[in-house]
């Protein structure tokens, strides 16, 4: 079980990099695109500085959002990756238990405590 618990963590550490930078990119995609907006208009002086604080504003909020966003989706993964390793874990149990049979009578008990379990 530990190397799956290993893998699950290696997968979710890979989704949430994914994320992450994803979401850094779009973060610095808009601050260049508030930058070139704010030439193109050429806006300067006490207007541009009250645009360029807003926008920065605007951006560290939307850093913040992403944050939240990857650390959900972070135990989203973490919990689905669980559910899957008990799922695996109690379907392995039930195989073993099925190749432990020795007779047809084995096998219909097994079957039978499988089904009230499941």
């Amino acid at each position: 079980m530990a190397k799956n618990t290993d893998i699950s963590s290696k997968h979710i550490e890979q989704a949430r990099g994914t994320m992450e930078s994803g979401l850094n990119s779009t973060v610095q995609t808009i601050h260049r695109a508030t930058d070139q907006f704010t030439q193109v208009l050429g806006l300067a002086g006490p207007r541009a500085e009250e645009l360029a604080q807003r926008s920065s504003q605007n951006i560290e909020a939307l850093s913040q959002a992403s944050n939240i966003l990857v650390k959900g989706a972070q135990e989203f993964l973490r919990e689905w990756f669980e559910l899957v390793q008990e799922h695996m874990s109690k379907n392995i149990d039930a195989i073993n238990r099925l190749a432990s049979c020795h007779s047809l009578q084995d096998f219909v008990s097994v079957k039978a405590t499988s089904r009230a379990i499941g």
